[in-house]
Formats: structure tokens, C-alpha cells, sequence
């Protein structure tokens, strides 16, 4: 990883429904990236998905996006939306 910063943020119990819900949601995020929007950057949100001792282990990167679209809906806070409402 070129100038990362590796941080493990939890521990679950792998049969635990916190930990099967986690891992159905980094299994759809490793398919396909997610945007998010905190604050006022964009970020991409991906997974890759690599062998650890024979089990699968999840790198997981948020990258600042400047090419995402400051309109696209799927980013627009609730003040950003009834700003466009009121317009």
C-alpha cells in the first residue's frame, strides 16, 4: 500500500450477527465501490479481498474523489436537497 496507514478498528466473534453482517457488507463493497459524502469531500469507498491463513481477510480504502459530480443525488445532503426544492 503506497502511503497508507493500516489501522484495525474491531474485533468480533466471527458467528457473531454483527460480524456476518459486516462481511456480507465488505463482500458486496469488494464487487462494487461505494461514494459517500462526509462533510463536504467525496469520498470512494472499496474493498479488495485477499487469503489470510486460509480464510478471506478485507483491505478496505477511502479515497478522496474529485471527479464524482457535487449534484449527483445519491451524494446530496438533506440542506443541499431543500436548497434545490426551494430554487
Amino acid at each position: 500500500m503506497k502511503s497508507g496507514v493500516g489501522v484495525g478498528i474491531a474485533s468480533f466473534r466471527s458467528s457473531s450477527p454483527e460480524a456476518k453482517s459486516l462481511r456480507n457488507e465488505l463482500y458486496a463493497l469488494a464487487k462494487k465501490r461505494q461514494r459517500a459524502k462526509i462533510d463536504e469531500h467525496t469520498y470512494e469507498l472499496r474493498a479488495r479481498i485477499f487469503d489470510s491463513f486460509g480464510e478471506d481477510a478485507f483491505r478496505v480504502e477511502l479515497r478522496r474523489s474529485n471527479n464524482w459530480p457535487e449534484w449527483h443525488p445519491k451524494i446530496r445532503s438533506d440542506s443541499d436537497k431543500e436548497q434545490a426544492a426551494n430554487t
